[in-house]
């Protein structure tokens, strides 16, 4: 390749080229994503079945697997595994989807063999924590998934002695009550803010005040999933909308002053929002319907298609079944997921991103393009330019 060189061109004419040609779409995600299994159904052993893991920024998940009949919850990165927690001797049941921090530490709801239910944290050395402390009541796993940030606060949902379900943060000891009336999971941040739904509304919980993000005024008329917050305070949750062709369900997103709309028919998601996630980038996650297929998607952009779905090919099979739960997402944008293929093979896997690569010819093209308005302006300006060709 021909090499020019002019003393006209400086380390930012080709800093510019290079923003030009390598800047991605904002809320677009890469176009492909490569696929491993970090835990078949023989490796560790003969499993007979999996629940939609959680992932950490470090690629370690957390997730409940059966051994015959007993569930054991299990941390690994692919590697060997930690045991957390297993039906035996101190626990008789189980919670289906326990979640995990950066520290590694795993949280989840169970049946002692002695005692009533609770929340439990733990890195599977030593005894679990108990985080409920003496609060006593009904922690049901499908009304709410507990979750756990950085410095170890856990926020879960539970119905209190009068059958009343509220939502309650805590990290051992005496948890504080929040919030009531969860339709589904709430979620917690590092800064320790709460997000959660009573159905009508999205709730934000901090500092005992408690602030209304969105409400049943247009464009949504209700709510009732589990919204998810960052590190900076950015919300996602799904709503349900009306339009002409019948109610659909939209995803929006609250900046920290405003919320809007961020995936909807509009966009091309017939359907969007249902189970959603953001990480720290702002990147969201979610399950949609559009023309390129129904699944899993990453951004916004209906036409990069679904990163999971029913029917796709995968490990040699074809995927039959998947488990997605919105704290399989990481800040690298990875996504970790139960697999269930028409083989018969089920297991865990993790979904990473590929970059887009830099298109060598669009920016040959890109830098031609400059260097030559370059030389052109300083012709017109009356200068010399001086150009030495490869020897």
């Amino acid at each position: 390749m021909s090499i020019v060189r002019t003393r006209l061109l400086t380390s930012s004419t080709i800093l510019i080229a290079l923003v030009a040609f390598t800047s991605a779409t904002p809320g677009a995600r890469a176009a492909n994503y490569t696929y491993k299994i970090l835990y078949g159904q023989n490796s560790l052993a003969p499993l007979n079945g999996f629940t939609a893991p959680s992932l950490n920024d470090s690629g370690v998940v957390a997730f409940t697997g059966v051994i015959g009949s007993s569930a054991t919850i299990f941390r690994g990165d692919g590697g060997p595994v930690t045991i957390i927690a297993t039906v035996g001797s101190t626990y008789s049941d189980l919670s289906r989807y326990p979640g995990i921090n950066n520290a590694g530490t795993v949280v989840f709801s169970a049946k002692p063999t002695s005692g009533s239910a609770a929340i439990f944290s733990s890195t599977g050395a030593g005894q679990a924590t108990k985080i409920n402390g003496s609060l006593t009541g009904n922690f049901v796993g499908d009304l709410g998934v507990p979750a756990i940030n950085d410095s170890a606060q856990v926020v879960f949902n539970a119905f209190d002695n009068s059958n009343q379900l509220n939502v309650y943060v805590g990290n051992g000891g005496q948890p504080a009550q929040v919030g009531s009336n969860p339709a589904a999971s709430a979620d917690i941040n590092n800064a320790g803010v709460v997000v959660y739904s009573p159905g009508a509304t999205v709730l934000r919980a901090s500092s005992g005040v408690t602030t209304t993000i969105a409400s049943s005024s247009a464009p949504f008329n209700s709510y009732g999933g589990s919204p998810a917050i960052n590190s900076s305070g950015t919300i996602v949750f799904g709503g349900l909308v009306s339009t002409p062709n019948g109610p659909t369900i939209e995803l929006g997103k609250y900046d920290g002053s405003s919320n809007a709309v961020i995936a909807s028919p509009q966009n091309g998601f017939s359907s969007a929002g249902t189970e959603p996630g953001i990480n720290d980038q702002g990147l969201v996650v979610f399950r949609g319907i559009s023309a390129s297929g129904n699944g899993i998607y990453v951004g916004i952009d209906a036409a990069q298609g679904p990163v999971l779905s029913q029917g796709m090919s995968l490990f040699g099979s074809t995927l039959s079944e998947y488990g997605f739960f919105r704290h399989g997402f990481n800040n690298s944008g990875q996504i970790a997921f139960a697999y269930f293929l028409a083989n018969g093979q089920s297991g865990i896997a993790l979904a990473t991103p590929v970059p887009e690569p830099i298109s060598l010819a669009g920016f040959g093209v890109g830098m031609f393009a400059i260097l030559l308005g370059t030389i052109r302006r300083r012709i017109k300006m009356g200068g010399a330019v001086q150009m030495q060709l490869p020897q």
